[in-house]
Order: C-alpha cells, then structure tokens, then sequence
C-alpha cells in the first residue's frame, strides 16, 4: 500500500510538472515564441520570422542590387519591422491581428516559399562568393549578427542560395534594364506557381 501511495504520489508530481511546462506553450502568454505559419512539412515561428529579418536585412545592406531586393522592396522591410513591433502577446489579439495582415503575410509566405524551394535544389554557395559576401558586410558597416565567428549563418547562406537561384534563371534577362518589367511580371508568374506547389497554412 505504501508503495501504491508512493508511486501515485510520484506520478501526481510528475504530470504537476508536465502541466507547468505546457501551460506557456499553449497559452503562448509566457513566451517569446510562437508559431505563426506552416510552408509544407516546416513550421514556422515568430522567432524564425525575426531571423529571417535580420537575413534580409544585412542582404539589404551587402548587396542592395539584389534581384531579391528588387523584387520584395525596401517597403517589405518596413512592413516586416512594423508587423514584428506591433505584435500582440495574446493568443487571441495575435489571431485577430494576423487577419489583418493578409497583404504582408502574402509577401512573407512568397519568401519562405522561395528559400523552400531554393534549398530544394541543392545548391552551393562557393567560397569566393561568401567571402565577397563578409567583405561586403565589413566594409559597408553591416550587422554582425549573421556570424558565428568569422562565418556566414547557414540561415543566411540558405537566403543567398536562393538569390543565386534567382540569379541563374533571370541574370542574363537582367543584363538589360529594359527588361526589367518583363523580368518582373515572369518572377510574378514564378512566385504564383510556389504559391500553389507549396502547401501552406496560418495558426491564427
């Protein structure tokens, strides 16, 4: 009987404690953290959000010609920023407020579509270009915070292989600036089409 009443005992403490540590999560009152979308098999969550602004950010900022750049805007940036700033902390105001958003969460789903999709491919980032790339940083003053020591996050380098990707389908088009509506209209056309491959959903 003792043994009885100490094993009920030890699994009331147990589930008190399992009860404690889930409570922040589901609540999302306690934590900095939550998700807030779900491109295919990867879910995504406002911290990864934020990293993602930095990427594009110190993008911005080493290679501001970008076919990135050009395409999602120094606006994106503004509406990212503000969109992270105005965050509510409550479960319920962050649904209300994410249906607000319909416009700028299109933008942001396009983008973790595009490095989805870019990653998919496989692609290297060389040596010379991701030490052009930290020279870059350096010498235009840049965030530091895409570096772990003297190298490139991985989650930036992802973000590069997909301009390079972008590179290798539009570059020679770009050569001529007077095409660049028409480039524009094709990376449109592009962006639908990873809108529908690429299931996609909102926790709102």
């Amino acid at each position: 009987m003792k043994l009885l009443n100490k094993t009920i005992s030890e699994i009331s403490k147990f589930l008190l404690l399992f009860n404690l540590i889930l409570i922040p999560v589901s609540g999302f009152s306690q934590t900095s953290d939550r998700f807030l979308l779900k491109i295919v098999d990867k879910t995504i969550s406002l911290r990864d959000i934020e990293f993602q602004l930095r990427n594009f950010k110190a993008l911005h900022c080493a290679y501001p010609s970008s076919i990135i750049n050009d395409y999602f805007g120094t606006k994106f940036i503004q509406d990212w920023k503000k969109f992270l700033k105005d965050m509510p902390k409550d479960s319920k105001d962050v649904s209300l407020y994410m249906h607000t958003k319909d416009d700028f969460l299109k933008s942001l789903r396009l983008y973790f579509k595009l490095l989805r999709y870019s990653y998919d491919q496989r692609g290297e980032v060389s040596r010379e270009l991701t030490s052009l790339m930290s020279e870059s940083m350096i010498s235009q003053k840049c965030s530091k915070d895409v570096f772990y020591k003297s190298r490139l996050k991985t989650n930036f380098l992802d973000l590069l292989k997909a301009e390079l990707y972008l590179k290798s389908r539009y570059g020679n088009q770009l050569q001529d600036v007077r095409n660049a509506s028409t480039v524009k209209d094709s990376i449109d056309l592009f962006m639908e089409s990873l809108d529908k491959q690429f299931y996609h959903e909102y926790y709102r």
